[in-house]
């Protein structure tokens, strides 16, 4: 009661945080559904109904990236403005390293999100395994796999921040192969600790994502695209670093100094017209 505007965590809290009488907002991150990743077909309608209700519930949205913006415009007719994720740059930094026998990848996410498309990422790997290079994988994650790759993996579950950001400055290559996203932090993340990124061009990651300068890009499921660009990094150390230098500009164009000011701007305007 004695809160001057809402922030509403998930689509689903839409409709009772209407009935609050305070300025409630949607900060639309992206899920399964509203890309259109639903579970069966037997749930489909019920999830459908559901969803149009809260997207229809006249609380105003905004949108993680234009990639989510125009979703919501195709599906629900909202025209929502654009504020994107932002990083903190003073903790994800580059750490310099000592040279190494092997190239280390990481691979940041939950095994069990389908979309995340880590089958994808260790069959690219397989493949570069395959044909003679040899790299040592880590896989930070929310519960360890239940898969047995040809490559080793060490895992890394429920790390603290401060291991994570560790993780990344201490990867060479990071690898991330999600059929979708509404933003995705992680490449952006490892683009800030310097580490060079190859990716799935899998929609909000373009609102950072530059082909060739700060990432190698595949489209989702090309196997053989990921696995060659994974085997151009560890052999080209001066193109890892190219692409590296490069993300860490890019990172800095989100830091939170250019992402809060927005945010604090759009909640005093919906104040002031409440």
């Amino acid at each position: 009661k004695d809160c001057d505007i809402v922030v509403a965590g998930w689509i689903y809290q839409l409709p009772e945080l209407k009935e609050t009488g305070k300025p409630v907002f949607y900060w639309e991150q992206g899920h399964e559904s509203l890309f259109g990743d639903l579970p069966d077909p037997d749930t489909a309608m019920g999830i459908r109904a559901s969803l149009n209700g809260c997207y229809r519930s006249g609380i105003p949205i905004v949108s993680v990236s234009d990639f989510v913006s125009r979703i919501l415009k195709a599906r629900y007719d909202i025209t929502s403005p654009v504020i994107t994720n932002g990083l903190d740059i003073e903790k994800y930094v580059p750490k310099f390293q000592e040279k190494k026998d092997d190239v280390r990848i990481l691979l940041v996410g939950n095994p069990y999100l389908r979309f995340k498309a880590f089958d994808d990422a260790v069959k690219a790997l397989d493949i570069v395994w395959r044909n003679g290079n040899r790299f040592e994988v880590e896989w930070v994650c929310q519960a360890k796999p239940s898969i047995n790759p040809s490559f080793p993996v060490k895992y890394n579950v429920l790390p603290s921040e401060e291991t994570l950001i560790s993780c990344y400055q201490q990867a060479d290559i990071f690898l991330f192969t999600s059929w979708y996203e509404g933003f995705g932090m992680p490449p952006l993340e490892a683009m800030a600790c310097g580490t060079p990124v190859i990716m799935t061009n899998c929609g909000g990651v373009r609102a950072y994502m530059e082909k060739g300068y700060n990432s190698l890009i595949a489209e989702p499921g090309d196997i053989e695209t990921l696995a060659r660009h994974v085997e151009l990094l560890i052999k080209d150390e001066e193109k890892r670093r190219f692409i590296g230098s490069n993300g860490i500009k890019t990172a800095k164009k989100f830091s939170h100094h250019h992402v809060i000011p927005q945010l604090e701007k759009y909640m005093r305007e919906l104040l002031r017209n409440f």
